[in-house]
């Protein structure tokens, strides 16, 4: 889900009411409907390694038996480690967040 969000609140997850997200607002036409569709920003279980310039779609690939990406529906989906650090800033301000997401 590429363009430009607001970035929201950091809330529980409606799936799973013990897992943290954060609420993302589109703000261009082709994501305006970011919050119907759910659009977050997530932690998930992942190795925290750099993918650039290694083009990995979001879905699922298994290489050599291990996932190499998790599932997404468009969502930003980062370790928890990073995970961690992302809703610190997040909670710590009270200024407005732009997000830009690009290819």
């Amino acid at each position: 889900s590429l363009g430009h969000y607001k970035v929201g609140k950091e809330r529980n997850m409606y799936n799973y009411p013990n897992r943290k997200c954060i609420v993302l607002y589109g703000l261009d036409r082709n994501n305006s409907n970011a919050l119907a569709r759910a659009i977050l920003i997530h932690p998930v279980r992942m190795r925290n390694i750099p993918i650039y310039p290694i083009p990995l779609p979001v879905k699922v690939h298994k290489i050599l038996g291990h996932k190499t990406r998790p599932l997404s529906e468009g969502c930003i989906t980062v370790p928890y480690s990073e995970y961690r650090k992302v809703s610190q800033i997040v909670n710590g301000t009270d200024k407005p967040i732009l997000l830009w997401v690009y290819e």
